[in-house]
């Protein structure tokens, strides 16, 4: 064991009435500690004719007046190398088929297996680092049962599919342990179980695989959560440009590659305890940003509005044109980064493309804080309802709004404009006067007195009004119908006078 760097001690501090309880009688031992996991112990129990391995887990106890350990949990293993399906499933289960502990904690009547009293350096390595694997799945699986999530393991071959994954998450070379490398099952979860809202699970494939690796080395063991996509547009197309390739990596702070050419989204988590919380937060972000991404190419087929397309997509944040020059850029902040929403909110970020720095803004960031507000709880219900309401609303408002921009900048200090809702602005002229403007769908528009409102209140609050009507309104905006005339034939967007 020091031969091979492992940390190795002849006794730990357990009571040897815990000894016997546990393993039915006091061997010679030898404790390997793994260095992963400090509680966690492969043991061997030497007699004069042969070595019994075991896994144990230990904690902290403290009998009378002097702290202790006591063996948690524990499980018989198999030295020798296993091969075959049925052969490495049995290995894997070895712990678990007698007992009722996560480990296999079991009687001591149960007979241990039997190997012989000498072992090759080779032998021990591969155990200790099948150990290694064995106690990170019993890791995930605990937070997966304290969650409520469904699972299952899948054993499939070493080699299958091993290379591309390890080329996209730039893990540590190749196992040299293959026969128990197919004794290392994935996790696999329905994407159905992690998701409850029915709005977001159509953008991935049913399975979700959860997959430890560098076990067999010297790193810390991560843990690769993969989720393939469905009917996304390849990101390669998107943002990452001609050079993009197998695992490219889409946001190195976050440990997120993506693979274009299978579609398959990893998420690369350092900390074996907390790798499922990890995972379902940046799932969340990238469910809502794809699901946004793919309603957009819904709304553009089944609208036939061909200016709409995506400008960049990394997995959690979208960029889009929705009419000509302006785009919007969209991303959902995750509650654990919010300390506004407990739900989470969505973020816009409002663009004009290829205007100079003196040139008027777009409009719509004026409003943005009520377009989150509207997709967040309309997203809640159907992402499909909610994008195409988006798309809506921005083309149907970008006229008003900029006709708006305009009167403000060509009469500066004397206009004022008051943004009541996404869809419902207030033009103040002056101190006395004011116009209502109300953003229907199929591009109508309502404009109305802000003072005609008023009148039909009691005379109390009519008193106390500050707005007076405007003069002839109503023959002024009879006038301003007849110079802009409908809007052209098949056209999208209303007519905006200039």
């Amino acid at each position: 064991a020091r031969y091979l760097g492992l940390h190795a001690t002849k006794n730990i501090n357990v009571p040897p009435a815990e000894l016997i309880k546990k393993f039915g009688r006091i061997y010679t031992s030898l404790y390997i500690r793994l260095a992963p996991f400090p509680t966690y112990y492969l043991v061997a129990l030497i007699t004069d004719e042969e070595i019994k391995w075991a896994l144990v887990n230990v904690k902290d106890v403290v009998t009378g007046n002097y702290p202790m350990l006591a063996i948690d949990d524990f499980g018989w293993l198999e030295a020798p190398r296993i091969g075959g399906a049925s052969e490495r499933e049995r290995r894997w289960s070895a712990l678990a088929e007698r007992s009722v502990g996560p480990l296999g904690a079991e009687d001591a009547q149960a007979a241990p297996p039997r190997h012989h009293l000498s072992i090759e350096p080779e032998i021990l390595r591969e155990l200790y680092a099948f150990c290694c694997a064995r106690v990170s799945h019993t890791k995930i699986e605990q937070q997966l049962k304290t969650r409520k999530i469904p699972y299952s393991s899948v054993f499939t071959n070493a080699a299958e599919g091993e290379a591309a994954e390890h080329e996209a998450v730039n893990a540590s070379s190749l196992t040299p342990f293959c026969a128990t490398a197919q004794s290392v099952p994935k996790i696999c979860i329905r994407i159905g179980d992690l998701v409850r809202s029915e709005a977001v699970t159509n953008v991935a494939y049913e399975n979700v695989k959860i997959k430890v690796v560098d076990w067999w080395s010297e790193r810390p063991c991560r843990v690769i959560t993969s989720v393939r996509l469905r009917d996304i547009q390849p990101v390669s197309d998107l943002s990452l440009g001609s050079g993009s390739g197998r695992g490219q990596i889409l946001d190195a702070s976050r440990n997120i590659t993506y693979d274009p050419v299978t579609s398959i989204v990893s998420f690369i988590s350092y900390d074996v305890n907390t790798c499922v919380e990890e995972f379902l937060g940046e799932w969340e972000r990238v469910q809502r940003a794809a699901g946004i991404v793919r309603e957009v190419g819904h709304t553009r087929r089944k609208r036939r509005w061909s200016d709409i397309q995506i400008l960049s997509f990394n997995l959690q944040r979208v960029e889009l044109v929705y009419h000509s020059i302006y785009a919007v850029a969209i991303q959902w902040i995750h509650p654990s980064l919010s300390a506004m929403a407990t739900n989470g909110l969505y973020e816009m970020d409002f663009k004009v493309i290829g205007a100079p720095d003196n040139a008027d803004g777009n409009p719509h960031q004026d409003i943005a804080g009520f377009l989150c507000r509207q997709l967040q709880s309309d997203a809640t219900r159907s992402m499909s309802t909610a994008v195409e309401g988006l798309i809506l609303v921005l083309r149907d408002s970008l006229p008003i709004l900029l006709a708006l921009q305009k009167v403000k900048r060509d009469r500066p200090g004397r206009v004022n404009l008051f943004v009541k809702s996404a869809s419902r602005y207030r033009l103040l002229y002056g101190l006395k006067h004011a116009v209502d403007f109300r953003i229907l769908p199929h591009s109508q528009v309502i404009v109305s007195d802000a003072a005609t409102l008023i009148a039909a209140r009691p005379a109390a609050e009519r008193a106390t009004a500050i707005f007076e009507r405007i003069p002839s309104f109503d023959d002024m905006c009879g006038a301003i119908l007849r110079q802009v005339g409908p809007p052209p034939l098949g056209s999208s967007m209303p007519p905006v006078l200039q």
